[in-house]
Order: C-alpha cells, then sequence, then structure tokens
C-alpha cells in the first residue's frame, strides 16, 4: 500500500509538455482586431499580386481582379459572420461599369454555396442566402470586368 501511495504523489508532480496548438500555417492567433476579414485563405491565381491587401479595414490597399480571378478570406478573429436581420456582408470594393462578381461563403468545413451578388450597384450579402446560419469563409469570384476589392466587412458581428 505505501508503494501505491508513493506512485500516486509523484504522479502528480510530473507533467508532459504540451504542444503549442497551431493553425497549421503558424501559431494560433485568434485575437480580434474588428469586424473586418483577418486570413488570406487563398487567391487565383496563385500569382494575383497584393492578396492580402483585403484584409483589415479600407485603407486604400486592394487587390485587383480580372474574370476569373478569386480571392478567399477568413474571419477567424471574429468567430465567424452570423446571419442577421438584412445583410451580413458588406464588400468595400470599386466595381467597373459592366464589371460583376459572385460571393460565396462558407462555415468551418469549407463546403462553399452561393451568398449574393457584388455589382456596381451592390455590395452588399446576406449569408441567409446560402442557407447558413453563420459564415467563417467569403469567397469573391470575379465573373466579368475589373473590380477592386479593399475589404471585406461584417456589418452585425463585433469582437467578444
Amino acid at each position: 500500500m505505501p508503494a501505491v501511495l508513493g506512485v500516486l504523489a509523484l504522479s502528480g508532480a510530473c507533467k508532459a509538455d504540451l504542444p503549442t496548438i497551431t493553425d497549421a500555417n503558424q501559431g494560433l492567433d485568434a485575437a480580434c482586431s474588428g469586424p473586418f476579414a483577418d486570413l488570406l485563405v487563398d487567391v487565383f491565381p496563385t500569382s494575383l499580386a497584393n492578396g492580402d491587401a483585403v484584409l483589415g479595414a479600407p485603407d486604400g490597399m486592394a487587390v485587383t481582379l480580372m474574370a476569373n480571378h478569386i480571392v478567399t478570406v477568413g474571419f477567424i478573429g471574429l468567430g465567424g459572420v452570423t446571419d442577421a436581420s438584412g445583410t451580413d456582408l458588406k464588400i468595400h470594393a470599386t466595381v467597373a461599369s459592366g464589371a460583376s462578381a459572385i460571393v460565396h461563403v462558407a462555415a468551418s468545413e469549407m463546403e462553399f454555396r452561393y451568398a449574393g451578388d457584388l455589382t456596381p450597384m451592390i455590395n452588399e450579402v446576406d449569408v441567409a442566402v446560402s442557407d447558413f446560419t453563420s459564415a467563417i469563409y467569403v469567397r469573391v469570384i470575379n465573373v466579368t470586368g475589373t473590380i477592386t476589392v479593399d475589404s471585406i466587412e461584417a456589418t452585425h458581428d463585433a469582437c467578444r
């Protein structure tokens, strides 16, 4: 019996080192800095310049999308974009006359669904169109013309 008590006493003194949690690219940093996209997930073509300019608040730095160009961003620090009454996303962009894009959203499993259009007259999207109650990722797919995207904003959500 004393040997068992000795082993139990010693087992509380040892702890294994835990590995650093990462998001596979870098240390996990879920700090919320506002209602704007904070993670560049992907651009197409991969040679598309300045893709990360779409992150954060509107600042005049932007990514220019031509036909068939795609930019995909995430709202990681914010924890996602929730569906609320009205539109849920605002895309701060300059859309040339005759240009258009489609906007898709996805939850954590990254199954993208259509959520709306981006045109010279429309720059807001409702997550409910996709049948999701919330989205973490937003993808802008340019269909035609030139679109310069500065920022993507969650209109109802705020840092917690």
